[in-house]
């Protein structure tokens, strides 16, 4: 088993639609910066120790620390993302989709910390991801099943495996979109109602594009209010380019 060329066979799968939600949003979105190479290492390991060495200079926040209050608020989750790319020659090509879910294992103590143990999977793929989160959200160690251990070599960035970096970019999402100032501010409130997702239910508001702009044709948020919070979950996300193209994300279940 090769955990790297499985891993960028997943990227290759949920490349189109991060790439799309880059050139949609632009500046407006800081998730991109995910994608780029921190310089930090994970490095195969069959010890049960995780070694995190100090980096020399200041690091950017660790995306991953992001998805610990997601962890908090339901235990389970599944995500549908989707992508259309723009037509070439008057082809359209088909439809671009991946299912991407985690499941909260509970604790487990490594090395005198206590982590928060996340299993990850995603459609198409044979392997399941163990994912350990230190107390500041970062990844420590990344368990790729049946039997491959990676343990982080420094800090910052979820570090060179994109097996595990597609599953930050797709669960992020969910949050930063919720709370961008720039991406609210295109958008006009329609609609709020309870709505059932999986076995939750949650207060979702509906948002659309005010005024149809180049390159945009139409985008339409949809956003739910964690329950006994003031979180917000990007629960429907869909954007149409004028050349064709669109890009979809959907929560599809929440288990709290």
């Amino acid at each position: 088993m090769n955990p790297h060329r499985e891993g960028l066979s997943s990227a290759g799968k949920a490349g189109v639609v991060v790439v799309l939600i880059v050139v949609v949003l632009g500046a407006a979105y800081a998730g991109p910066s995910m994608l780029a190479g921190s310089g930090t290492r994970l490095t195969s390991s069959q010890s049960t120790g995780s070694s995190s060495g100090s980096a020399s200079g200041p690091t950017a926040p660790d995306p991953a620390a992001a998805l610990l209050p997601l962890f908090g608020y339901y235990s389970q989750m599944q995500v549908l993302q989707s992508a259309l790319g723009a037509p070439q020659g008057g082809i359209s090509p088909g439809v671009n989709q991946v299912t991407f879910s985690y499941l909260v294992l509970g604790k487990a103590t490594l090395n005198s910390t206590q982590y928060t143990r996340v299993q990850f999977s995603q459609s198409g793929q044979a392997h399941n991801v163990i994912a350990w989160f230190s107390p500041s959200g970062r990844i420590d160690r990344v368990d790729v099943l049946p039997g491959t251990n990676y343990t982080r070599s420094g800090a910052g960035n979820p570090g060179n495996l994109p097996v595990m970096q597609v599953y930050v970019n797709a669960f992020s999402a969910i949050t930063s979109l919720a709370t961008n100032s720039t991406l609210l501010s295109m958008l006009s409130k329609t609609t709020e109602n309870m709505t059932s997702i999986g076995q939750s239910q949650l207060d979702v508001t509906t948002y659309q594009l005010a005024v149809p702009t180049q390159p945009y044709k139409s985008l339409t948020a949809k956003y739910g209010l964690v329950p006994g919070t003031n979180a917000k979950l990007l629960v429907y996300f869909d954007v149409k380019m004028t050349d064709g193209s669109e890009t979809t994300i959907q929560i599809l279940s929440l288990t709290k």
